[in-house]
């Protein structure tokens, strides 16, 4: 351990795990959340300390929301609390000066060639370019731009005063996906049942209300008190580079049905693509006495032995597998004389 030259993140691989929903309206921004744009989405769990959850709850709740098309990926985030202010109007200046947004991908999760977004309550924004993580040596392209964003704020309150009305403020961003594949093999927009890494930070300042405004905090030497980062997916270390560690968000279309009871999928080694979204458990048929494995990136081992539960059937493995598959059997991987089936009813 004394030759590890970058701070060890204190928690575990348990990164969370979102079903993006394909958009099936125009997007017209306007920062609020509450409309028919973002009604199929579902919100993320809401953002913990970004050491982890043996550290003290944030203050204030902060959630967000993701869709996709053909062009676009749509991020829009609630940012509860009564601290509404920003300072920063100057695009790519430092952003998070300012109590702030942040979202980061990395489309092909190989934690080099990712990218940042940041923006404060004035939709003053921040875009960057990491060729590899500042662990590893690498630098922001501070230069880089994504063209064709879109991005506007809604505020429940007032901006810079302090006020009993103040209650939140909202984001929503579009970023067209020419500005976050030109490093992918293919430069293309994903596909359904595939996933990029991401992860969503939000800045929030320690502040007093002082003569009618905000003012941060300090020490005893005139330095701002440190920042809270409040993220969608704790890194264990107070550093949100540590992309291996970011959610998943995989890309579903929208209104997709089972076309049956069932959908088995068989074929060679390797991923395993369907569309359906089992709910309980797995049932897998295997050759009696052959053996079976299974893996999903983070688990893999040998299954339990087959029963066979009918004179008629093949031997059956009746398996519950992590949520994570239960959600994306896209992860499924197989090996041997095995195929898998889904039911749909939740059996």
């Amino acid at each position: 351990m004394d030759n590890i030259r970058i701070p060890v993140p204190s928690v575990g691989f348990h990164p969370p795990v979102y079903l993006c929903r394909r958009a099936v309206l125009p997007f017209e921004p306007d920062g609020r959340l509450d409309k028919p744009f973002w009604e199929k989405a579902e919100f993320t769990e809401a953002f913990t300390d970004i050491e982890g959850a043996h550290m003290p709850l944030p203050r204030f709740v902060t959630r967000a929301k993701i869709m996709w098309d053909d062009e676009n990926l749509y991020v829009g985030a609630q940012l509860d609390g009564n601290e509404i202010w920003g300072n920063v109007t100057r695009r790519d200046d430092v952003i998070f000066r300012d109590n702030d947004f942040e979202i980061f991908i990395d489309p092909d999760s190989d934690t080099r060639q990712y990218y940042e977004f940041e923006m404060n309550v004035l939709n003053t924004v921040w875009d960057l370019f990491l060729p590899c993580a500042y662990r590893d040596g690498g630098n922001a392209v501070v230069g880089y731009d994504i063209h064709g964003l879109r991005s506007a704020v809604s505020v429940c309150g007032e901006i810079n005063t302090p006020s009993p009305l103040n209650k939140s403020w909202s984001v929503e961003v579009a970023i067209p996906f020419t500005a976050i594949t030109e490093c992918l093999p293919d430069k293309r927009p994903p596909k359904a049942g595939e996933y990029y890494r991401m992860n969503f930070s939000r800045v929030q300042w320690k502040v007093s209300e002082t003569d009618g405004c905000y003012r941060k905090l300090t020490d005893p030497e005139g330095d701002p008190l440190p920042e809270d980062n409040w993220v969608w997916s704790p890194t264990g270390v107070i550093n949100i580079h540590y992309p291996e560690l970011w959610g998943f968000v995989f890309f579903t279309e929208e209104g997709r049905t089972e076309a049956s009871r069932y959908r088995r999928m068989n074929g060679a080694n390797g991923n395993c693509a369907s569309s359906i979204t089992p709910r309980i458990s797995i049932w897998i048929r295997t050759a009696p006495g052959a053996p079976a494995w299974i893996s999903c990136g983070i688990f893999s081992g040998n299954l339990p032995p087959a029963k066979k539960t009918a004179a008629s059937d093949p031997w059956t493995i009746r398996w519950k597998p992590l949520p994570i598959l239960m959600k994306y059997p896209a992860l499924l991987r197989r090996k041997g004389n095995v195929s898998f089936c889904f039911p749909t009813d939740g059996s």
